[in-house]
């Protein structure tokens, strides 16, 4: 009576047969069914990906903007000045 074969197992597997069946029953209805079923998986998966980079997308943008801001403040901008004068003043050796 037992099943050789997970939850899980039995989710991916009713998930995705209209994917790799091919030969479904003649009857159109059970093919509308699994064509509205096959698309609905796909567009669900593409959803949750899309979703997933903008997020990380919208992070790195707030992270861009912020380094942004901070790197034309004026303080910035003189430490920098300041830097760049001190290396263009060592010697430089060969060597």
């Amino acid at each position: 009576m037992g099943s050789p074969l997970s939850w899980g197992e039995w989710l991916v597997n009713s998930l995705f047969i209209p994917a790799y069946v091919s030969n479904f029953p003649k009857s159109i209805f059970l093919r509308i069914l699994a064509g509205i079923h096959f698309t609905l998986v796909v567009t669900v998966g593409i959803g949750t990906v899309l979703n997933y980079f903008r997020g990380r997308i919208e992070r790195l943008r707030k992270v861009t903007t912020l380094v942004s801001v901070r790197l034309s403040e004026s303080e910035i901008r003189e430490r920098y000045v300041i830097l760049q004068q001190k290396v263009d003043a060592t010697p430089r050796t060969n060597p």
